[in-house]
This record gives C-alpha cells, structure tokens and sequence, in this order.
C-alpha cells in the first residue's frame, strides 16, 4: 500500500468518525440547549406552564426574559433558577417563581423572612394545583379558590418571553417530543398535559 492511499484512507476514516459522532452529539445538544423553546412549542392547555419545572434543570439567562429577573439558588441540593417581577399585584410586592411554586410577597423584606400571602403550588405539568394563602398562628393554611388574573397575565407573559429565545439553528421539535414523551428531557418524567 502506498503512503498516500494510507492517509488518505485514515482522513477518510477520521471524517467519517467525526460526522457519525456529529450525527449523533449535535441533535442531543441542540435539544438539551434549546429546550425552553422546544417546550413552549408543543400544544398546551392555556394557563399552564410546563417550563416551569425546568427551572430546576437548567438555568435560565437573563437575557431570555427582560423584564424579570433571574437568580441561582441553592435553597435546595441542585442549583435551581428563580425568577422574580416586581409591582405585579400592587406597588412594591414582589413573585418569585421556582420550580414547583410562585409565591407573591406583599414587599421585598418579606422575601428574606419567606413570609408569603399567596402560594400557588404546580403540577407536573404545570398548571396551578393548589393556591394557599399564609398560615395562621395555629400554622394551618388556608387554601384560597382561585388565582388572581394578574398572575396569570404575568405568567403568560413570562411564557411568550421564554417561547421566543433564541430559537436553534436546525430544529429539532420531533426529537425533543420523542425524549419529552419518553420521560429522557423533563423534570419529574411527566410529558405536559397528562396530569
């Protein structure tokens, strides 16, 4: 064999390995790395906010949503991203949106003290499960009928903001479905709208 079909055979084979691992890391980061959009494209229920739960899983910039601001915190054992709007209900309260609740304070130094007058816990799959509001003195909470229509405003507006990211260079909505369904791309394994 010849020295030049040699390399030419290794470059052959060296490309080739490098496109079939391409094929198959590409698609896998591109769904991991765009899932906020991937998530808030597929069909939901209105008032109901799958990427919440995401939350947990991958932090959330900044930039993805003006207008609100987005801290890391490690209240839990994984760094979990929270998301906060002022004057949404009255001037100087505050939201906070975890991954499992959005919890309205009536001020900021409330916040610290985590002394809430609206908590309103998710499903799985993101819709409103549960609204308390504060304990009493006896620590029983009380649970309250419905959510304020401001909050779902906001939310719905922290939704639109987040479904319009920055959006892949090469979709890949079916596969993102397919890992979703599966239980391999979202938090708790629960694909939304199957509470």
């Amino acid at each position: 064999m010849k020295k030049s079909s040699a390399t030419t055979l290794f470059l052959g084979t060296s490309l080739l390995f490098l496109g079939i691992v391409l094929a198959i890391w590409y698609p896998i980061y591109n769904t991991y790395h765009y899932r906020y959009y991937y998530l808030n494209q597929i069909e939901h229920p209105k008032h109901t906010y799958p990427f919440v739960h995401y939350l947990s899983t991958k932090n959330l910039n900044n930039s993805y949503v003006p207008g609100y601001r987005v801290e890391k915190s490690d209240r839990s054992q994984v760094k979990d991203s929270y998301i906060y709007k002022e004057n949404v209900l009255k001037k100087g309260d505050v939201v906070e949106i975890s991954p499992d609740y959005l919890t309205h304070y009536e001020s900021k130094r409330k916040v610290s003290k985590n002394e809430y007058d609206i908590l309103v816990a998710f499903s799985d799959s993101g819709s409103v499960s549960t609204v308390m509001g504060p304990p009493n003195e006896e620590g029983e909470v009380r649970k309250i009928s419905k959510v304020s229509p401001k909050l779902y405003v906001m939310m719905d507006d922290l939704e639109d903001k987040i479904s319009n990211t920055k959006r892949p260079p090469i979709k890949f909505q079916g596969l993102f479905n397919f890992l979703l369904k599966r239980g391999w791309m979202y938090y708790g394994g629960i694909y939304p709208g199957n509470d």
